[in-house]
Order: structure tokens, then C-alpha cells, then sequence
């Protein structure tokens, strides 16, 4: 057990093995995505990317969200699925 005060700075620092957070977007996701998703914000202390999630290939597919021109695109995007 931790106090709020621990529990805030373990988070920040990303010192913790599990942890529960809800995440809540926008009906229309974009720039945010970058906060969460992305490399850069796993490299910077106390972002909201708990996960850790560090790779070029989400990176670009987060450009490619936030460069949608018509909703119709931006759902397509969306629904990133592997070709694997």
C-alpha cells in the first residue's frame, strides 16, 4: 500500500508493475493520440503513456490518424488491422 502522494510519483516515474487508469477520448481522436500512443511520450516522465508503448510503426500510424481528411478516412484508420 502507498499513499497518494507515492502512488502519484511511481506513476510519473512509471515505477509501478500494475495499475489501473481509464482513459476517456474525444467521438474524434487526433492530436491526444500522441500522448498516449506514442514513442516520444514514453521517453517523458509522467506522460500518459503508461504502457510504455515505444514503436515507429504506431508512431506513423498515429500521423496517419491525425492526417485524415473526412471521417469516413478517419474510421478506416481507425481500424488498423494487421496484414499478417
Amino acid at each position: 500500500m502507498v499513499d497518494p502522494v507515492q502512488y502519484r510519483k511511481r506513476v510519473d516515474d512509471f515505477d509501478f508493475d500494475l495499475t489501473v487508469q481509464r482513459f476517456s477520448f474525444s467521438s474524434t481522436p487526433g492530436d491526444s493520440l500522441r500522448t498516449y500512443f506514442s514513442s516520444q511520450a514514453a521517453a517523458l516522465k509522467g506522460s500518459q503513456n503508461l504502457a510504455g508503448i515505444a514503436d515507429p510503426v504506431i508512431d506513423a500510424l498515429i500521423e496517419t490518424i491525425i492526417a485524415a481528411e473526412t471521417r469516413p478516412a478517419l474510421v478506416d484508420r481507425l481500424q488498423a488491422r494487421s496484414t499478417a
